[in-house]
């Protein structure tokens, strides 16, 4: 019986499907690992306000700075995997602005991590309880961008799941305003300027977690729009 012969067309549509699916599963495991290092960012915040060792403290910085450099070469592998296939040049673009907007998460975890390396741990603690909420509220608004990437995934609705993220990234806005006019009434004694330009950079990258969260889930829903007019 004579071997049935795959057309050419039909063989480079299959590996060009593969070669997508082993890219979008590289960058759901990016997306975990970006994940991680917030919640870490969490943990540390926590362990801070809590009075937790030092050593502990340390090594969780440290933790988030191996995760968000584990990030950045599952980017760039990602990019080269990308590189291989026959991907349709917009799809090719659609997954590195992805990957590249998604690693802006873990980069500010990390920026946030090291400001407070270089702060004495006591001035960290005088953000206080309001830091606390904003790092968490940070962490949900991630949490939410994986369950929209995972819904572009699997070719589900991304338009609500999108306009929550915009509302966590909104809760966080005004978590930094309310933290900000705390701050200001409060007297903080031994505070030098550097110091205090320091904190306020540690707010900002917190505030930053979210801004690229929202940003990464615009992009979601462009994608899933474009999906859908490819379809019709």
């Amino acid at each position: 019986m004579p071997r049935k012969v795959v057309p050419l067309s039909s063989l480079a549509s299959w590996f060009r499907i593969r070669r997508e699916e082993l890219a979008i599963k590289m960058l759901r495991e990016h997306s975990k690992k970006v994940f991680n290092c917030v919640t870490e960012l969490v943990h540390l915040v926590n362990l801070i306000m809590d009075g937790g060792d030092s050593d502990e403290i340390s090594m969780s910085i440290k933790r988030i700075n191996e995760m968000e450099h584990e990030a950045d070469i599952m980017r760039r592998n990602i990019l080269e995997e990308l590189c291989k296939g026959k991907l349709e040049p917009s799809e090719r673009e659609d997954l590195v602005h992805l990957t590249k907007r998604m690693d802006a998460v873990a980069n500010n975890a990390n920026a946030a991590a090291r400001r407070i390396s270089i702060l004495d741990y006591k001035h960290v603690k005088i953000l206080g309880g309001s830091f606390v909420k904003m790092v968490g509220d940070a962490e949900k608004c991630v949490r939410k961008l994986l369950e929209t990437m995972e819904a572009l995934r699997r070719g589900k609705e991304v338009s609500g799941l999108v306009d929550e993220v915009n509302q966590l990234e909104y809760e966080v806005d005004q978590d930094n305003l309310a933290l900000r006019k705390e701050l200001q009434s409060k007297t903080c004694e031994n505070i030098g300027p550097f110091t205090a330009i320091t904190l306020s950079n540690l707010i900002e990258f917190v505030e930053g977690i979210a801004d690229s969260a929202e940003e990464t889930a615009e992009f979601i829903r462009l994608v899933s729009i474009k999906r859908i007019q490819t379809k019709r």
